[in-house]
């Protein structure tokens, strides 16, 4: 699969749990629950390569700050690549 021309570079983990994706979502769960979190966008990687993406909450009001957050994303894997 690539994504805009580029193919990923993914790790097959079989069988494992990522104890950091969890920390994070449990992390975002907390601040969701407290009523701190008003707005998401995600894109998360399933086994089998499954991408799942969506904006939720406030954001979806603001494609604007959407966008920037996405570009923010971008920026973030180039360094961590």
């Amino acid at each position: 699969m690539t994504v805009w021309g580029v193919a990923p570079k993914l790790r097959l983990v079989k069988n494992a749990v990522d104890l950091e994706t969890v920390a994070a979502v449990e992390r975002l769960l907390a601040l969701a629950k407290a009523g701190r979190l008003i707005g998401l966008a995600y894109i998360a990687l399933e086994p089998g390569s499954q991408l799942t993406a969506d904006v939720l909450g406030t954001i979806t009001s603001y494609s604007l700050v959407a966008r920037g957050m996405c570009r923010e994303l971008e920026d973030l894997i180039k360094l961590r690549g």
